[in-house]
C-alpha cells in the first residue's frame, strides 16, 4: 500500500506545471519560470512599475539533468539564458529557494551570472 501511495504521488507531481517566481536582490528585475514540459517558458521583466520597463518571453527547454541539478536554457534571440535549479526544488511548492541564472550574449560570448531568490507553486 505504501509503495502505491508513493507511486501515485510521483505520478501526480510529474504532470503538474511548476510556476517559479524569482527576484534579483538589488534591482526591480523579476523572472517567472513556467516549467510545463515542451510548453515551458521564461519571462523576464525590468520591473512592471518602471516607465521604461522591458519584457522578454522565451521558450525554455531542459538541456541537462544531473544527479543534483537540472539546467534549462533558451535558444532564441541574441542572448542565451540558462537557469540552474537544484533537483530537490523541482515539482515542489516552496516558499523560498535560490537558483543560478546566467545570460550570455551570442556574438561576444560575454556573460553575467546571478543568484536569485524564488518561490514556487504547482498547478494542474
Amino acid at each position: 500500500m505504501k509503495i502505491f501511495l508513493i507511486a501515485l504521488s510521483l505520478f501526480t507531481f510529474t504532470h503538474a506545471r511548476q510556476y517559479i517566481q524569482c527576484a534579483h536582490p538589488h534591482t526591480w528585475d523579476r523572472m517567472v519560470i513556467n516549467l510545463d514540459g515542451e510548453q515551458s517558458k521564461l519571462f523576464l521583466t525590468t520591473g512592471v512599475h518602471q516607465p521604461d520597463e522591458m519584457r522578454v518571453v522565451k521558450k525554455l527547454s531542459l538541456q541537462t539533468s544531473g544527479e543534483d541539478f537540472s539546467i534549462f536554457v533558451t535558444n532564441e534571440g541574441p542572448v542565451i539564458d540558462e537557469v540552474m535549479i537544484q533537483n530537490e526544488y523541482l515539482n515542489r511548492a516552496l516558499r523560498y529557494f535560490t537558483i543560478d541564472f546566467k545570460m550570455t550574449q551570442r556574438r561576444s560570448n560575454y556573460s553575467q551570472s546571478f543568484e536569485l531568490g524564488c518561490f514556487s507553486s504547482l498547478h494542474d
